[in-house]
């Protein structure tokens, strides 16, 4: 089937063998009882073109690996996704609360980047990715857009070497020096920098909103980039993956936020706080609401 205008519809059902060419178009799902997304084929990515699929009205359900161009959750109920991986290439908006169990991904590669639209909803169970193409070797200062449940161990640490150990202990990937990679900066500590490596990759999660500071080697397909650390240069591009509860709505970093905004008494920190975007979008730095910031860095 192949689209020629919206539809406005209770569900869509593609069948096995089946092929839906979602086109340009807006296609609404609303029902009294629940609308309903199933694909029992393969609906791809060209499948859906720049189409918009919208759910309306009662708690929704998508069923069925698809990979959606835009996705939109107006039902103001809930959205459940029960099986097969999903894909958001473009843009997710959330208004209602969308239990996603892990089978929604926002995509990141060299050529796009998934984002969420302003939303009033929830949404748990979501993956992000963060696409890093080919660089140095090098720290990089990165927030991972979601807050996770599970360790760092079953999220970045899937994409990249985080280590922190000579033997492999407490989830780090082991190497002969047992240097940390992965750090967290804290302005209110009595004394010091305020920078901390992370204590274990098995148990700590990530939140969104704070910044990290974490080493790039590469991937992991290749064991050798955490022996050879004279490497100048990534050894290929890294794709970092997160699955947690995305932050929508208004939020506000003050001296009791996490992360703190400057409320120290350590001369050292006085003045500096590491804040990640807390959102899975861009953010324009000059249209936030500030007090006590100055517009540059």
């Amino acid at each position: 089937v192949t689209a020629t205008g919206a539809f406005n519809v209770a569900s869509i059902s593609v069948e096995a063998g089946k092929i839906f060419n979602a086109g340009t178009f807006t296609h609404t799902l609303s029902a009294a009882n629940g609308a309903a997304w199933t694909n029992n084929s393969s609906v791809t990515a060209a499948n859906m073109g720049t189409s918009t699929l919208v759910f309306t009205g009662a708690a929704g359900t998508i069923t069925g690996a698809t990979d959606f161009y835009n996705l939109t959750l107006n039902n103001g109920a809930s959205t459940t996704i029960s099986s097969g991986a999903s894909k958001v290439n473009n843009l997710l908006i959330v208004n209602g609360a969308l239990t996603a169990n892990g089978l929604l991904t926002l995509v990141s590669t060299d050529a796009i980047n998934a984002r969420v639209g302003e939303s009033s909803g929830s949404a748990t169970g979501v993956k992000v990715q963060r696409y890093i193409a080919m660089g140095r070797r090098a720290f990089r200062f990165l927030t991972p857009g979601v807050t996770t449940t599970t360790p760092i161990k079953d999220n970045w640490q899937l994409g990249t070497h985080i280590t922190g150990s000579t033997t492999g202990a407490n989830g780090f990937d082991l190497t002969a020096s047992g240097n940390p990679s992965l750090f967290v900066y804290n302005n209110q500590v009595a004394s010091g920098t305020g920078w901390s490596s992370v204590p274990n990759t098995n148990a700590t999660t990530l939140t969104s909103g704070v910044g990290y500071r974490l080493l790039l080697r590469g991937d992991r397909h290749d064991d050798q980039v955490i022996v050879n650390v004279t490497g100048l240069n990534m050894n290929a591009p890294v794709t970092l993956e997160a699955t947690g509860s995305l932050t929508t709505g208004t939020v506000i970093m003050n001296a009791s936020s996490v992360p703190p905004i400057n409320n120290t008494t350590n001369a050292t920190t006085e003045g500096y706080s590491l804040v990640g975007n807390p959102y899975m979008s861009p953010v324009n730095g000059e249209l936030v609401t500030k007090s006590g910031l100055e517009q540059s860095y």
